[in-house]
């Protein structure tokens, strides 16, 4: 009886467990915790393409706007985008 006990015990804490190694959960809850280091390019971004660009700008564009005040990367600037949801015409 103490057997089943243990096994049908062992059983449910496995189920609540969803399969991920613990070192990866406390990454990913450290990584949520942080601030947004891209806040203030984003809000620029969008001020840029609603406001100067008229919606018609594509990263390239967009990367040659932004680097006039903050050197980034492009591939930055075309994820950021893309995350924004704003997509040039």
């Amino acid at each position: 009886m103490e057997v089943s006990y243990l096994k049908k015990w062992n059983a449910l804490v496995q189920k609540k467990n969803s399969g991920i190694p613990q070192s990866t959960y406390y990454y990913h809850v450290k990584k949520w915790n942080k601030p947004d280091k891209y806040a203030d390019v984003k809000t620029e971004m969008r001020r840029l393409f609603n406001d100067e660009l008229k919606c018609r700008a594509g990263y390239r564009t967009m990367t040659r706007e932004i680097r006039k005040t903050t050197p980034i990367n492009h591939k930055t600037v075309q994820r950021l985008m893309k995350e924004l949801g704003l997509l040039g015409y």
